[in-house]
Order: structure tokens, then C-alpha cells, then sequence
């Protein structure tokens, strides 16, 4: 925290229950509730989807550093090979299947539209602009469809996915490999913008403003009289 790194399980106070219902999964399948704190015994291939590149191990008066076996993904990846499972663990079980690559396919949970068509030619995708509460990606398609999935943020947008509360005014974002976001691309050339936005800061905020607002009433109207 103290060099601004981060970090895979994060620094939040909570954790997002997609996130951490998978990160308690690979490390316990037996267990089915998600916990607060995860005792990490191994580094999960499947961590590639969080681009986890390296693991500290703490040691006497200094750590070692290992790099992981399996290469982390790339922030963007476009694929246009897909299966479709409809809840959690018939998700996690597929993740865990002998013929599925993290690198050419994705698991969703209903049929995208428009459905992806294999091609030769993926296409290009790319992050133009990226700030703590917004993302913005340029891709270009060929005559064929194909999946984008990208990460978020853990709270907002962005690199590592906690599931937050997001919203495209586009196209529609729809789950990926059960903690990440994909959006169906068709031909042509797309400019999507990514913007967190949660009810509950909202009206937390609003509540806050409003309060302050009559307490400084209720201190100017009690120095009044």
C-alpha cells in the first residue's frame, strides 16, 4: 500500500461478493460462502484474468519475489469463441475444463447479440483513456463479430474487476468467466465509454448534503434566536 502497488486481493474495507465468491472458490472449491479474508495457499492459473504478474513472499527482514506460471491476459482481449452456463458453479466447472483456454474463449451467462463469429482476424482493441471512475476503448472490427471482455477496478472502472455497478449508455455489458465484463462488437469501428457509477455513494451523498444542509439551518436559526 505504501508504494501505491496493487494488490490481488485489494485494500478495500469490503469485498464485492462476485469476486469474492471466485477467489474463495480457487483456493477452498468445498467452500461455498465467501469469506472476508482468503488464506492464499496457491497462485490459481485462472489468475491470469486479473493480470496477476508476480507473488511476494514475506520472509525475515525481506520478501522474495516469483513470477507466475501462467503470463498474465492483457487488459483487452478480444475472442469470438464462447459458451454459455447459467449460474456460478456450472461456470467455475467450466472454467476448470481440460479444453478451455483463457486466451481464445469465455464463458457467459446468456447468449450475446450479436453472437460472435470466428475469424482470422481479431480486430483491434485498445484503451485511448482511463481515470479512477471511467474507461474509454476504441476497437475496430472486421466484417466478422468477435467479444471484447476487459477488467475493472476494484470500487471503479478500470484494471482489476470487483463487479461494481456499471453502466455503458452503448451497447450492453454482460458478465464474463463469472467476474468479468464483455460486450458483443459488430463490424465496424466502436468507441465505448465505461462509466462507474453506484446508487448507493448517490444517495449517501445526497443524504450527506441534505443533512448538512439543515444542520447549518438548525445552527444559523438557534445563534438567530
Amino acid at each position: 500500500m505504501s508504494i501505491g502497488a496493487l494488490d490481488f486481493w485489494g485494500y478495500d474495507a469490503s469485498v464485492v461478493r462476485r469476486y469474492a465468491e471466485f477467489v474463495a472458490w480457487s483456493q477452498a472449491p468445498i467452500r461455498t460462502k465467501p469469506l472476508q479474508d482468503v488464506n492464499f495457499k496457491w497462485a490459481d492459473p485462472l489468475f491470469a484474468m486479473f493480470r496477476l504478474g508476480y507473488i511476494f513472499l514475506p520472509q525475515p527482514g525481506n520478501f522474495r519475489v516469483f513470477d507466475v506460471e501462467t503470463p498474465p491476459l492483457p487488459h483487452l482481449l478480444l475472442v469470438s469463441k464462447y459458451r454459455v452456463r447459467p449460474n456460478r458453479d456450472a461456470i467455475f466447472e467450466a472454467l476448470r475444463e481440460p479444453d478451455f483456454d483463457l486466451r481464445s474463449e469465455t464463458i457467459l451467462e446468456s447468449e450475446p447479440e450479436p453472437k460472435p463469429v470466428q475469424s482470422e482476424n481479431p480486430g483491434r482493441a485498445q484503451i485511448v483513456d482511463s481515470s479512477t471512475d471511467a474507461l474509454t476503448i476504441e476497437a475496430d472490427m472486421e466484417p466478422t463479430r468477435h467479444l471484447a471482455h476487459h477488467r475493472c477496478l476494484h470500487a471503479i472502472v478500470g484494471v482489476q474487476l470487483r463487479f461494481p455497478e456499471v453502466f455503458n449508455r452503448i451497447t450492453t455489458w454482460q458478465p464474463a468467466n463469472y467476474i468479468l465484463r464483455a460486450v458483443p462488437l459488430s463490424a465496424g469501428h466502436h468507441r465505448l465509454r465505461v462509466e462507474y457509477f453506484s446508487r448507493a455513494f448517490e444517495i449517501g451523498k445526497w443524504i450527506s448534503i441534505v443533512s448538512m444542509f439543515l444542520f447549518g439551518s438548525a445552527i444559523y436559526r438557534f445563534r438567530q434566536g
